[in-house]
């Protein structure tokens, strides 16, 4: 795309936020719905469908189904996990059936079926919209061109202003270029370039975890989301490696679209990537949740995240005996996963975990519909009235000293699933 080419393209310079906030007033003052189409110098494209002025939903640029998938893990991690089996029950999806593109097409259909609330995934929309307005601003130099349209929008998930998102957008690219990324993006991909050297001058312990993380896979806004952290504070924390240039970034393609549409013929969607990302539970763990999860569940399952394989064991042993099933899962990053997938009756969570305390699981696991009422009772070895006051806010149950006395479990278990227990 290319102004010279086209007419009614119209180019921007230096498109910081105050340059966008004109924009997209103009578009909103006139009540504008249709598209509108941004192009940068190195041929990325974004378009924006807008309806009465306000962002309904936007989509293109470097990844865009991998930042779709992304976002969908961030805020709707009970379809993400179970998405290929949600794609295999689509079925007569054609390119008529599909209002915007297949990304936005998904999320209305979760929504229209109750899987999915429309307050979780204007969050979602809100965090796409916030990415791509990010990797535009870096961009700096664009055209534009709109396209009246409407009859797509008759019945917008989110109709989204877009000053707020802009301002966000700005915040953090602020805060980018005053770290001296003004030239990285968040949408490489760092590896490993000099694996002896990085080995020689780094702990095992480190060694071992950025082998295990940077696997080329993953680009830095992959990453923030996998260990729970903001992409500015990954970036910064792996400059020192890059610096001495043990690592490197690269440019990676996006993911495959994970659907078909048949253009010609109706048949059932299939998906045509299965890779996982975000959730790292090895296939071997897959398989046996798969088998948990397969039997008929006739008895209350009761889970435990804990780092400790000693706590895990002597839960295991108390709950077992007292006629319930058990699950433990010893990583807290691949918690909410596993939780999400098991469904479990009580939890115990180990509140000192590094990387994910009990306290911020908790959050997480209370911020899903389905484990809004599921008790969860959190592990401490020093309870204090600042604890208390922590696990209340974060919607705690019940705060228990980590002991581990049986009779103390038994209680617990019989106060939250109402069945008298005793041990064996």
């Amino acid at each position: 795309m290319s102004s010279d080419r086209n007419p009614y393209l119209i180019s921007i310079k230096d498109f910081v936020a105050s340059k966008q906030i004109r924009l997209f007033q103009g578009l909103k003052q006139n009540c504008f719905s249709g598209q509108l189409i941004i192009e940068d110098t190195k041929e990325r494209i974004w378009t924006f469908f807008l309806y009465l002025g306000r962002i309904v939903y936007v989509r293109g640029g470097t990844h865009n189904t991998r930042r779709w998938r992304r976002n969908l893990v961030a805020y709707l991690p009970q379809i993400a996990y179970h998405l290929q089996a949600e794609l295999e029950s689509l079925d007569n999806l054609t390119s008529n059936s599909i209002e915007i593109s297949w990304d936005y097409f998904l999320l209305f259909l979760w929504v229209e079926k109750e899987k999915a609330n429309r307050e979780d995934v204007t969050k979602m929309i809100r965090g796409i919209t916030t990415e791509v307005i990010f990797d535009i601003t870096q961009a700096k130099e664009i055209t534009y061109q709109i396209q009246p349209q409407e009859k797509y929008l008759s019945q917008p998930l989110a109709m989204i202003d877009s000053e707020q998102q802009i301002i966000e957008a700005w915040k953090l690219w602020q805060s980018w270029q005053q770290a001296n990324l003004e030239d990285i993006s968040p949408n490489f991909v760092p590896i490993i370039k000099e694996p002896k050297k990085l080995k020689e001058r780094t702990s095992p312990k480190t060694y071992q975890a950025l082998t295990r993380l940077l696997d080329g896979k993953h680009t830095l806004r992959d990453l923030a989301l996998q260990k729970r952290k903001d992409v500015l504070m990954m970036t910064r924390s792996l400059m020192p490696y890059l610096q001495l240039k043990f690592l490197e970034l690269i440019e990676i393609p996006d993911i495959n679209t994970p659907i078909v549409i048949d253009r010609e013929v109706e048949k059932s969607s299939t998906p045509t990537n299965t890779e996982e990302l975000y959730f790292p539970v090895s296939e071997m763990e897959t398989t046996d949740l798969s088998r948990f999860m397969s039997r008929e569940r006739k008895k209350p399952v009761i889970a435990c995240i804990d780092e400790s394989a000693s706590v895990c064991e002597t839960l295991k042993n108390i709950v077992t005996q007292a006629g319930y099933d058990f699950k433990a899962e010893r990583d807290p990053l691949r918690a909410l996963a596993v939780l999400l997938a098991l469904k479990p009756d009580l939890i115990f969570i180990d509140l000192l975990m590094p990387e994910l305390n009990g306290y911020e699981l908790c959050s997480q696991l209370r911020q899903l519909s389905f484990f809004q009422n599921t008790p969860i009772v959190i592990l401490s070895n020093n309870i204090n009235l600042i604890d208390k006051v922590k696990a209340k806010m974060v919607g705690c149950s019940e705060l228990l000293d980590k002991s581990l006395e049986t009779q103390l479990i038994l209680n617990i278990i019989s106060k939250y699933l109402e069945r008298e227990v005793t041990s064996s």
